[in-house]
């Protein structure tokens, strides 16, 4: 099984201006190997998480990728824009039988819906 390439784009914060004011930039990388699945993959909660955030595709991200992904964005190679859901990370043990461990619920943005 092989997964896609996908874009994850987060805003950094590179400094502050002349008046002490956060300055950011968006960061983009491109990782490799991830598997993208339609709707939530917790078959106990069904696609509507308790806040009423709907999960409309999960990502699993490998076992390489080691960055946070909280507040990213994530686009996949048809184009189509993401945001993370909440602040994923994997699993604290270390015998995940798959080179993907990193369970990542996504929404779509809407900037590229239509």
């Amino acid at each position: 099984m092989r997964g896609v390439s996908v874009t994850v784009s987060l805003r950094r914060k590179t400094g502050v201006d002349e008046g002490n004011n956060a300055v950011y930039k968006t960061v983009s990388e491109t990782v490799d190997d991830v598997l993208i699945l339609q709707g939530d993959q917790d078959a106990a909660s069904g696609n509507v998480r308790p806040d009423g955030i709907v999960a409309d595709a999960t990502a699993y991200f490998p076992k390489t990728f080691q960055g946070s992904l909280r507040g990213a964005m994530v686009t996949d190679p048809a184009g189509r824009e993401y945001k993370v859901v909440g602040d994923p990370f994997p699993p604290q043990v270390s015998y995940v039988p798959t080179k993907w461990n990193l369970k990542v619920p996504l929404t779509r943005t809407g900037a590229d819906i239509g």
